[in-house]
């Protein structure tokens, strides 16, 4: 009695605490390979390219590696003065991240971008905070499927959970409203809270 007791209650009462969208992400556990672990700001459509290529050759995409990672150090020094988009650094992407993007989709990988939930990345690039419907729209405009959402240079908008909530709540509502694929949401904690 006391088993079967156990056995009900334990998954009762953690039933309340969990809760996901029934949207066909996240099934499995997102493997693929991260700029920032081999390169960190060193990084170009070359690098991203050759990387893609490699875990087509040696069929990684057959084992559940099939996400390649766009990490900090993409963007330009300044955005668009009149639609507030952030482009892609051109001398790292000539052409954008879109043509990085369906290359890597034309290998039958998906692709992924960083982020901060602040004015700037961890790497001191420009950010998304405040201008999380523009970035949100515009990666989905490029066909990113993925986004990591680091935590750092929040402006002093941190040191309680609502406020980061708030933060991060942001990006997931302003990547609910964007027209194309859904975009896993990977919200990366490290930073100031």
């Amino acid at each position: 009695m006391i088993s079967t007791t156990f056995t009900t209650l334990v998954p009762l009462t953690f039933a309340g605490f969990a809760s996901a969208l029934n949207n066909g992400l996240a099934l499995t556990p997102q493997m693929g390979w991260n700029t920032w672990n081999t390169f960190a700001c060193n990084i170009s459509k070359h690098t991203i390219l050759s990387a893609a290529r490699a875990i087509k050759a040696e069929n990684l995409d057959k084992y559940g590696y099939n996400y390649v990672i766009i990490d900090d150090c993409w963007q330009a020094d300044q955005c668009d003065p009149e639609t507030k988009v952030l482009p892609a650094n051109p001398d790292k992407f000539p052409g954008g991240l879109k043509k990085v993007v369906d290359e890597i989709k034309s290998l039958g990988l998906k692709a992924r971008i960083y982020s901060s939930a602040g004015v700037m990345t961890c790497g001191h690039h420009i950010g998304s905070l405040g201008y999380e419907d523009v970035d949100a729209k515009a990666w989905s405009d490029d066909g990113f499927e993925y986004l990591k959402y680091d935590n750092c240079f929040s402006q002093g908008q941190f040191g309680n959970p609502k406020i980061s909530f708030d933060r991060y709540n942001a990006m997931s509502q302003a990547l609910n409203k964007t027209p194309g694929d859904p975009i896993l949401y990977s919200m990366c904690n490290w930073g100031e809270d």
